[in-house]
């Protein structure tokens, strides 16, 4: 990047006005010029070699600066009020915070979290997918990968799908009948992609009622959404070079879907912000060794006097205050006296390779084994080669300076490895280097106080200068006398990502406030929620998996004849009370008969073009459905 001088007005720029970009060094390269609308890019020049270029405020930008406020919803069913963007940078409208907690309130927790990827190609080469704050470029374009990237494109997928649970089911019960109007979500879910632009033919997950793999919400197909509210948004990390973190993209997009719970009485549910990710190599290479995570800078309201942890056995990492009251009561106020506790907690990554066994969790004398089943899930439950990567690495620092320098995609890489931007290890003790006080070995976590018994984060060796025993343990307060604004990096890995094959990643961001005792009480607080969340997320799968499919029958309803020319014979499932309705091939309503206590029924059907026709009978439990041909 080169800057440039804007010849011109500096004023706002009106429809049909022109500005000209000048060079100030006069190069022998190519260059691009970017536009920016609220750090969204909203227009990108070719490649060029002159000194100059023309921009022409015309309507496509006017546009795709009205396709940006369709670009973030905010999850708001529960206790948090958390603003989600769709190029996946969340929790910030790109200069304020609004993690809200709780909603009621005005003071955020997280400044802003973003999805990581980095690893090895099958020449060693390393690719990264990764931002933090798009300060000074853009890793991550919203919508999925395709050959063509323009003012269509960006009209479908500049946007969030928000739905509440109670739509979809009653969509689910009330699509066929006449004047009912689906949700607009509803009706431009993302079900499928432009297969003709290159794009998935799958994209956002739906029930899919006739089993034809198209979306259609008239014909009885409804989104598969989790929680009682939900967001989903898909973006890529191809559609242009990036300019954030250098080096080569990986060619992947992310399907992801946050959600939360309406469960007032769970004081867990009701004070978390869960995130489903499903990432596929769009790309046409293989990748190993690659890892997943989280870059989140946790700011519990005043950002300056956090402190901060890894749980290695919950696999979270998470901040509490360093301070009684939170704030420094000019300028930034904070949360006041009984400051709360913010985590990130891992609740599953990508699936161990396949070894064809169930890999146990405990040993013979039920004592916990040193190895990924300290944190992962599924494991010994007599499932083989379904047990999930728990959180592997937390590493720590004040990111915010170090991306300042457009880190590589080696950088990166080292960081989300556990070691340091030089290639050195993290290493136990001090501030996780021998010249910042480290004793060693090396090490997976920082500051795990006592959470890990097993020592998984020290390759199941004891730390030196007996650390972990006896009372002493490695945290942020005994290294450090003042507490500071410090982000944390999460990973999960290695894992190989081979080309059209996907991977799934769900993390939770749990809060908590304990308004007696001290900060340390918001943190056990905390770590109690996360142990909640995780044992359900672990046993109770059903609850996590969405809305449930409406009830279909196996057996369909009997039509004769078929096909058929004017009097259609239906038989019924036994006495029948309900409503039957034909639709036409384009899934509109042409014929509507209510029945009553019948097991059969004749309707005449002669007055229909030819054609293809779905019956459907719905009585209130079920929705039974037959195709018939009329001639």
């Amino acid at each position: 990047m080169f800057p440039v001088f804007l010849v011109g007005q500096n004023a706002p720029v009106a429809v049909n006005d022109t500005i000209v970009f000048e060079i100030i060094e006069k190069l022998n390269a190519s260059y691009k010029i970017n536009i920016f609308y609220e750090k969204h890019q909203i227009f990108h020049s070719v490649n060029g070699t002159t000194t100059s270029l023309r921009f022409q405020n015309n309507n496509g930008i006017r546009d795709n600066i009205n396709n940006v406020n369709n670009c973030y919803d905010t999850l708001n069913v529960n206790n948090i009020s958390a603003l989600v963007n769709c190029f996946g940078n969340e929790f910030w409208d790109l200069d304020d915070s609004h993690f809200i907690a709780p909603k009621s309130g005005t003071i955020s927790s997280i400044h802003n979290s973003v999805l990581l990827l980095s690893g090895l190609d099958e020449e060693n080469n390393t690719h990264v997918a990764a931002e933090f704050d798009r300060g000074r470029g853009i890793n991550f374009w919203s919508g999925p990968v395709s050959n063509v990237y323009d003012s269509l494109y960006d009209a479908r997928w500049f946007h969030t799908w928000k739905l509440n649970r109670k739509d979809v089911q009653y969509h689910q019960e009330h699509w066929w009948e006449t004047g009912y109007n689906p949700p607009e979500n509803i009706i431009t879910w993302p079900g499928n992609g432009d297969t003709e632009n290159g794009q998935l033919e799958q994209i956002a997950p739906f029930f899919d009622a006739n089993g034809n793999g198209i979306y259609e919400p008239m014909m009885g197909d409804a989104p598969r959404i989790k929680g009682d509210q939900a967001i989903f948004f898909v973006y890529n990390d191809s559609r242009d070079e990036n300019t954030e973190c250098t080096g080569p993209a990986f060619g992947i997009e992310i399907h992801a879907t946050a959600y939360a719970f309406d469960e007032p009485s769970d004081s867990a549910l009701w004070n978390t912000v869960f995130f489903n990710y499903k990432i596929v190599n769009r790309s046409d290479t293989n990748y190993h060794d690659v890892y997943i995570g989280l870059l989140t800078d946790i700011d519990i309201g005043y950002a300056k006097d956090d402190r901060f942890e890894s749980d290695v056995s919950l696999g979270m990492f998470f901040n509490y205050n360093g301070e009684i009251v939170d704030g420094d009561t000019t300028n930034n106020p904070g949360y006041g006296i009984n400051p709360p506790a913010q985590g990130v907690l891992f609740l599953g990554g990508p699936l161990m390779t396949p070894d064809g066994i169930d890999n146990p969790r405990l040993d013979n004398l039920g004592n916990p084994i040193c190895s990924e089943a300290f944190n992962g899930f599924n494991f010994g439950d007599g499932i083989p080669d379904n047990e999930r990567l728990g959180l592997s690495i937390v590493n720590f620092g004040k990111f915010y300076e170090y991306w300042y320098e457009y880190p590589s995609a080696t950088k990166v890489y080292s960081l989300m490895k556990g070691y340091w931007e030089n290639g050195t290890p993290l290493y136990y003790g001090g501030n996780g280097a021998f010249y910042l006080g480290a004793v060693g070995p090396e090490c997976k976590y920082v500051f795990p106080r006592d959470t890990d018994p097993v020592n998984w984060g020290t390759n199941c060796i004891w730390p030196n200068a007996g650390y972990n025993q006896n009372g002493l343990f490695w945290t942020d307060e005994d290294v450090n006398s003042l507490p500071n604004n410090t982000s944390g990096i999460g990973t999960v890995g290695p894992f190989d990502l081979n080309m059209g094959e996907s991977v799934e990643f769900d993390v939770a961001f749990p809060w908590a406030r304990a308004y007696d005792g001290n900060p340390w009480s918001s943190a056990l607080l905390l770590k109690e929620r996360a142990a909640y969340i995780r044992e359900k997320f672990q046993n109770d799968p059903e609850f996590f998996s969405g809305v449930k499919d409406f009830k279909v029958p196996k057996s369909s309803l009997t039509i004769t004849p078929n096909p058929v020319s004017e009097m259609l014979r239906v038989t019924l499932p036994g006495e029948t009370t309900g409503i039957i309705t034909i639709f036409n091939s384009m899934g509109v309503p042409v014929l509507s008969k209510s029945i009553y206590h019948l097991s059969e029924e004749n309707i005449n059907v002669s007055s229909l073009e030819k054609g293809i026709y779905i019956l459907i009978l719905a009585d209130g439990d079920y929705l039974y459905r037959s195709k018939f041909i009329k001639m």
